[in-house]
């Protein structure tokens, strides 16, 4: 199976401590099929969310049906949640220089 990109985004209403983030970031990383997370965020519109690379469909399915995903639906402090998986064009991708990152290999310096 192709790995697969997860795309959240929302708006954070507040109070939501670095304490809290940190601790989320570090049951994310444990995550099971989990290659990568980056955490985007825009703090004039108070908007932020994540890029995740997965390893497989079943990963991503097993990440949108955890306490993780849970989160952002169900908690009043992020708003304008979005949800969306992609698959992953390969080749085009190799051509603009993210061909290791895809794959989980150690990128060039």
């Amino acid at each position: 199976m192709a790995a697969q990109l997860l795309w959240i985004n929302f708006e954070l209403a507040g109070g939501v401590s670095d304490e809290e983030m940190t601790e989320f970031a570090e049951g994310i990383a444990e995550f099971p099929g989990l290659r990568w997370k980056i955490w985007p965020f825009n703090e004039e519109r108070d908007e932020e969310g994540g890029i995740y690379l997965f390893e497989d469909e079943n990963s991503v399915e097993r990440y949108r049906n955890s306490e993780y995903a849970e989160t952002f639906r169900n908690d009043d402090r992020y708003r304008n949640v979005e949800i969306k998986q992609f698959d992953i064009r390969e080749g085009l991708t190799e051509i603009t220089h993210a061909k290791n990152v895809i794959s989980g290999e150690a990128v060039p310096e």
